[in-house]
């Protein structure tokens, strides 16, 4: 579901329970407050901590709105605390449908969007209707085999998913709508309450589920070993779906890790650095770089001595650059693959020798990345490949 709309109003109001009534003109409880063939959204909040409320849509030429408020007590200036309701009414302009958002946030719990169709018939009459999507989702799975597990909220921007107890990072509306339609296909409202065990069983497999929808349904469901209908082809399309998060979430959060050699092909790696810098006495330095320029696939190598530390470009005792055959360039591919490459953390520890490795490939957009070997048995190969290409350079 898009969510790039057009602000129209902003009420900037305070939280507790949150309601939100739809009433058109032929349904409405206050039918007395509004003219005929407009459409009413009603909110409630609380002064001093309640919600704020904000109305996006996304064709502002198609229905205008505005906004007042309704105290429950008409000496609420003497009352900290006071409840009150927005009235929100939509006038039509013309003729025609869009969509609107009701995004709601608060201090004291968590945002989420409220999502609606609007209608504007030809004598001007507003239909709101509300749509259901889902504004919360929880997945955890456990079997023979490791699953992750998945929490995705609604974030004033979009979703976002915190994959295994990680760090939230955006995740595409595609993936929840995906979810939705596995939701809706199997018609899995029914497992809503479902809480089963059964003991005795060896290896088995157990889940919860919960998704609040923003409607107000919702679903909770547990099981271990017992499972409501159509279980297995319901989950295995979520799983599905969920594993392709690991495809389209933020790669550049410290968070996230790419492999070398399947996330990060090795032709598109464009220059790796290695850089061991040591305070021992004497101090010492060795950096080793592969990069591609001009087309050709080069080794550098640099050795720093004597003087103190850190050390500086005069403490430099020898270097130089070696032009590689493909066979050199594809065992240096050997020795950094199955390694990760995750964002760059600023914070690192005063004094620390490293060896400090960063990646750079086609598509990274150019930011650093930090690399890591997938085993210390690894990192002592690529760093003896290294000595023999230096040797062999007259060093």
């Amino acid at each position: 579901m898009k969510k790039t709309l057009f602000v129209l109003l902003t009420a900037l109001l305070c939280m507790g329970t949150v309601c939100c009534q739809a009433e058109t003109a032929t349904e409405s409880v206050m039918e007395t407050e509004k003219e005929e063939g407009t459409a009413v959204l009603r909110f409630s909040s609380f002064d001093g901590g309640g919600p704020e409320y904000r109305v996006e849509i996304e064709d502002p030429e198609l229905v205008t709105c505005t906004w007042r408020k309704e105290y429950d007590n008409p000496d609420h200036d003497m009352m900290p605390g006071a409840g009150y309701d927005v009235i929100c009414t939509f006038t039509g302009l013309k003729s025609g449908t869009t969509k609107m958002t009701v995004r709601v946030s608060s201090p004291l719990t968590e945002n989420y969007d409220d999502f609606y169709t609007v209608t504007v018939d030809d004598d001007l009459n507003v239909t709101l209707d509300h749509e259901r999507c889902i504004s919360r989702f929880e997945f955890y799975r456990n079997g023979e085999i490791f699953y992750d597990s998945y929490k995705i909220i609604t974030l004033m921007d979009g979703y976002s998913v915190s994959v295994s107890g990680e760090e939230f990072r955006p995740v595409d509306d595609e993936i929840v709508d995906a979810l939705y339609e596995v939701v809706e296909k199997y018609d899995l409202y029914r497992w809503d309450g479902f809480n089963k065990s059964r003991s005795g069983v060896l290896d088995g497999e157990g889940f919860r589920l919960e998704i609040s929808f923003t409607d107000g349904t919702s679903i909770q469901a547990n099981g271990d070993n017992a499972f409501p209908e159509d279980y297995f082809p319901a989950m295995a399309e979520m799983q599905e779906i969920l594993d392709g998060i690991r495809e389209t979430s933020d790669p550049y959060s410290e968070n996230w890790a790419w492999v070398v050699g399947t996330d990060i092909p090795f032709e598109d790696i464009m220059d790796f650095y290695y850089t061991y810098d040591a305070s021992t006495a004497p101090p010492h330095y060795q950096r080793y770089r592969f990069y591609v320029e001009d087309g050709k696939k080069v080794f550098y190598h640099e050795t720093r001595e004597g003087g103190g530390w850190p050390q500086t470009r005069e403490d430099i005792t020898a270097s130089g650059n070696v032009e590689l055959s493909e066979e050199e360039w594809n065992e240096f591919c050997a020795c950094i693959e199955n390694g990760t490459v995750r964002g760059r953390e600023e914070l690192l520890e005063d004094g620390d020798a490293g060896p400090w490795m960063y990646l750079y490939w086609n598509s990274d957009l150019g930011e650093y990345q930090e690399y890591a070997f997938s085993s210390y048995g690894q990192q002592l190969e690529f760093e003896s490949f290294c000595e023999a290409l230096r040797e062999g350079n007259g060093e």
